[in-house]
């Protein structure tokens, strides 16, 4: 075995610690082995680049293509004092603080239009940036070379990645995981600076600077990022490397396997959570800085979505828990929605065997650490990130549980999986590309099976009418399955089946927002006005912060003839968004037809003003009202 072998293996079994000479070895080797990482960006952008072709889909309509927050930079202040949503729903409470993303969206508009081809491809480089950082972490983590290869392919390849990836809005994920592992290397890099570096000082620093403006950014892209202190602490009381050295355990006298040596034992343990607990409190600073904004910006740390008691949520978490641990060990039927009920009350097949199954993997990773410290750390890296998500209260009804959420998180899997892979046996058996034969050949089934996993079920996001057809294939009785394939099949003409599928949602629940909004605005569009009343009138009664549901009743009762009710519903609208594309437009038209045509006339200029690219249309409008009321003038 290659001296970057044996001292790799010996350090994963946590067996011997590393002398100075291998661990420079190690990094030497890392620095030199730049054909794995090549390979494995090479092969995860073949599986991906089929994305190329997508559309945008989902969410990517209202919160790229219709939003004009991200379509002008003088947006931008209000990233940093206001939710994500605000501008498309500015009366209603959100839970998303992520002025980065935004940024990133409006740069991505600035450069690319509304060209998606170039959007997918700027969020697949973010993935092959944080697969090779995932290489280098593992690396960092003195994992052999084959075994951190392993890692990087199976993250760049898992298809629990495609939601992240093949979704242009899901590059939350991918961007925040970029920064926060950026921000962990730097600091990585900073506690593993050699002894003349320590004594340079200000050389020193630079690394531990980086990391914190890398997780004040990952901070500002996605509101998980917050646990990086955790990891941070980790890293010192886990890693036996010689990154978790103070330097002048490190002067020419001594070596890291003595140093380490005086860690062992209870005062050893001591020593490293007091070191822990010191060297993350920076990021500790960092994030309270952080939760300050957030609070200012959302008017509180969080809001409930759904309201939820305590109990519910403990016995709904075991089935959430299973279910993402599913996801990460066989990746199949994925779905942008899944059916995840609410537990209300314990049950053997509901609670008890879900968490029977939740303790039994807690048990694996709790056997796994004990052998081996980079697993430890692995392990930490699977399970913080998914701690901010055992709040439930704060997901829509029908949204527990989304694949993009194991993005992180799969970092871990993924070195947890390198290393289950590395421990293969070796003796007497057969090398190849210079590995013992069961580990490659258990190597390469792995990766086939994850890229295939991918490269099939990325065509899922291809278009919104085959992603909602999957998820209802996959989820039968979700609500937003069904309305959100209910719009697409009467955008493309297929009426009566759209409104089943409205009618279907809303005989689980009546008084499900959506499917009620939808069916007023179909019944509006066919002409059926009298049924385009009844349900826009109790979407707005069931949720009234839409200023679309206000618009259209507006225009439904302006058809029927009731012109002063049609104006003040409109008029709600606008105050519910002033700056909408249309809906002076649509408040114009009833002024006019009550022959208050200055009034029009003033609703005109407030559209152009709000929307300019609609100037041409405004002007013929007010063509049209000056003739005609020249013509009534005549009379």
């Amino acid at each position: 075995m290659s001296n970057l072998g044996a001292a790799g293996s010996r350090a994963l079994a946590g067996e011997e610690r590393l002398s100075r000479g291998e661990a420079a070895s190690i990094v030497a080797s890392g620095k030199s082995g730049w054909i794995i990482p090549a390979s494995v960006v090479l092969v995860a952008f073949v599986t991906y680049c089929g994305v190329l072709r997508f559309q945008f889909v989902y969410d990517d309509l209202p919160q790229i293509v219709g939003n004009p927050a991200v379509h002008s930079w003088r947006s931008v202040p209000d990233y940093f004092t206001k939710h994500v949503w605000s501008q498309l729903y500015p009366t209603t409470q959100g839970n998303y603080y992520r002025p980065i993303f935004l940024l990133w969206l409006l740069i991505n508009h600035s450069l690319f239009g509304l060209n998606p081809v170039w959007w997918h491809l700027t969020t697949i480089l973010l993935h092959l940036v944080v697969t090779l950082l995932v290489w280098a972490l593992a690396a960092r983590l003195q994992l052999s070379s084959f075994a951190a290869g392993v890692a990087a392919f199976v993250f760049g390849l898992h298809p629990v990645h495609v939601e992240a990836v093949a979704w242009i809005s899901g590059v939350t994920e991918p961007l925040a995981a970029v920064l926060l592992m950026l921000s962990l290397l730097c600091y990585i890099g900073f506690r593993d600076a050699s002894p003349t570096a320590a004594r340079l000082g200000n050389q020193r620093r630079l690394p531990f600077i980086g990391a914190l403006f890398f997780y004040a950014l990952a901070l500002l892209t996605k509101e998980t990022s917050v646990i990086l202190p955790l990891i941070i602490g980790a890293w010192e009381y886990i890693a036996p490397f010689r990154a978790n050295l103070d330097p002048e355990c490190l002067s020419d006298k001594s070596e890291a396997a003595t140093c380490n040596t005086t860690r062992d034992g209870l005062e050893g343990r001591r020593l490293r959570l007091k070191t822990a607990l010191i060297r993350s409190c920076p990021f500790l600073v960092l994030a309270c800085l952080y939760l300050v904004a957030r609070m200012a910006a959302l008017k509180g740390l969080g809001h409930s979505v759904t309201q939820l008691s305590t109990s519910t949520i403990l016995y709904t978490l075991p089935s959430v828990l299973w279910f993402y641990i599913r996801l990460l060990i066989w990746p199949a039927n994925l779905s942008v929605f899944y059916d995840i009920p609410l537990i209300f009350s314990p049950g053997v097949r509901s609670v008890l065997l879900p968490a029977a199954v939740v303790i039994l993997a807690a048990v694996t990773l709790v056997w796994a650490s004990r052998r081996s410290r980079p697993a430890r750390f692995a392990a930490i890296l699977v399970v913080a990130p998914l701690v901010p998500l055992f709040n439930l209260a704060v997901f829509p009804e029908g949204e527990l549980a989304h694949d993009r959420y194991l993005y992180v998180p799969s970092i871990g899997a993924a070195l947890l999986a390198a290393l289950l892979i590395s421990h293969f046996p070796a003796a007497g058996m057969t090398r190849l590309f210079g590995h013992p034969a069961l580990q490659v050949a258990s190597a390469l089934l792995v990766l086939c099976l994850l890229g295939a996993g991918t490269a099939m079920q990325s065509p899922n996001w291809s278009s919104d009418l085959t992603l909602y057809s999957r998820a209802v294939q996959i989820a039968p009785n979700h609500n937003t399955a069904a309305n959100n394939l209910g719009n697409e099949m009467f955008q493309r003409g297929y009426y009566a089946d759209g409104i089943n599928l409205y009618q279907e949602a809303l005989s689980r629940n009546p008084d499900f927002w959506l499917s009620n909004y939808n069916l007023g605005y179909s019944h509006y569009k066919l002409g059926e006005l009298d049924e385009a009343e009844h349900y826009l009138r109790r979407a707005i009664a069931i949720s009234p912060t839409d200023s679309d549901e206000f618009v259209y009743l507006g225009l439904t009762l302006s058809k029927m003839g009731r012109l002063e009710e049609a104006e003040a519903s409109i008029r709600n609208g606008i105050g519910i968004r002033k700056d909408a594309k249309g809906y002076h437009f649509a408040l114009a038209y009833v002024l006019k037809q009550q022959g208050r045509l200055g009034a029009a006339l003033d609703e005109l200029k407030l559209e152009t003003h709000y929307n300019p690219e609609q100037s041409s249309a405004a002007s013929r409008q007010t063509s049209e009202i000056e003739s005609g009321g020249a013509s009534q003038e005549r009379k």
